[in-house]
């Protein structure tokens, strides 16, 4: 009994550092829209008048099991134009019709087509959904509306648009599937998923070979900007998948 409050209180301390990690990591980036944020200096501004960081993706109770204690809503899966392609890996790029859990969590602010305020529960402190003090405009345009970035969901001619990843490095392939359509096809451009995994790319699904926005982004850190997770110096990064 001693043993099991032992290991419980480790556990809570466990999970305390891992929370309190990740929110100094991105207190005072692009992803900290709160009050105190000094990520977004001058006008335009994603400052908003809620104090609590995290709860801009997550919520201690009640959340939508899409995610981690999620405190969004997320765009339909297959309200998106994939990306395809007449080359390698083909037969896979053209068979993906629909976005995994995994990457719809990023594209329910990436997309531009929920607002970036709009929460499932709010703050006790506010008591209603936070306001976005300064902004491009509207609360949804997010991901770089501005200038020669555009919004994940939005096209060359109008990057405003919503739903577009036809334009974006492909999501939701089956990486194996990808690898196994370049031997058929008589291409060599991409690396096995063992080594790509050696590389540091992470991959999901039940069997862990499904690439995701979260393959190259990490959420949480963006000591390689923007959002990497490592450094791509010399196409570093890309070449973990990649043969060039």
């Amino acid at each position: 009994m001693i043993g099991m409050k032992i290991k419980t209180s480790l556990l809570a301390v466990f999970l305390l550092f891992v929370a309190s990690t990740s929110f100094a990591a991105i207190q005072n980036t692009k992803h900290d829209l709160s009050f105190f944020t000094t990520a977004w200096p001058g006008s335009p501004s994603y400052q908003t008048d809620e104090t609590h960081v995290c709860i801009f993706c997550h919520t201690p109770h009640g959340g939508s099991l899409s995610g981690p204690l999620w405190n969004r809503s997320n765009p339909a899966a297959g309200a998106f134009t994939m990306y395809n392609s007449a080359y390698a890996w083909k037969t896979e790029l053209n068979s993906v019709a629909t976005v995994n859990d995994e990457s719809l969590l990023c594209l329910s602010c990436h997309d531009g087509s929920i607002a970036v305020n709009s929460l499932l529960n709010t703050g006790n402190i506010l008591g209603g959904q936070p306001n976005v003090l300064e902004n491009y405009g509207s609360p949804t345009y997010i991901a770089g509306t501005t200038g020669s970035s555009k919004r994940t969901g939005g096209t060359q001619d109008l990057p405003n648009s919503t739903g577009h990843l036809e334009d974006d490095h492909p999501i939701s392939l089956n990486y194996v599937n990808a690898v196994s359509d370049q031997t058929v096809n008589g291409t060599n451009a991409l690396q096995t998923l063992a080594y790509a995994k050696g590389q540091g790319i992470e991959f999901f699904g039940n069997n862990q070979e499904f690439l995701e926005c979260s393959s190259c982004h990490d959420v949480h850190d963006n000591s390689f900007p923007p959002f990497l997770i490592m450094s791509n110096s010399g196409s570093g990064m890309c070449l973990s998948c990649h043969i060039k």
